[in-house]
């Protein structure tokens, strides 16, 4: 059985979310559409919509929202970067 949360809970919630000490730069949201192509639309976005999504749900649609933090690196960018592991022993 699927736990609801309520009212309370969501707002503890959200505020533990709002605590991270991760900086959210944005989100990514992601609507996979219920149809016979189950197409995926992605967006980045500063701040949710939530009369979008709920436009979706309402659809039929189902919808995925991830917290974005840190900026999609260029392909130049992450060559330049420094390695992670060990380049010598």
């Amino acid at each position: 059985m699927k736990k609801r949360l309520m009212l309370g809970e969501e707002e503890g919630n959200l505020s533990k979310v709002a605590e991270s000490s991760n900086p959210v730069l944005g989100y990514r949201l992601q609507f996979l559409s219920n149809n016979e192509t189950q197409t995926v639309h992605k967006v980045e976005v500063k701040s949710v919509d939530f009369h979008d999504v709920i436009r979706h749900l309402r659809q039929g649609d189902s919808v995925l929202i991830t917290p974005k933090l840190q900026e999609n690196l260029t392909k130049k960018q992450r060559q330049n970067r420094a390695p992670w592991y060990f380049t010598h022993v």
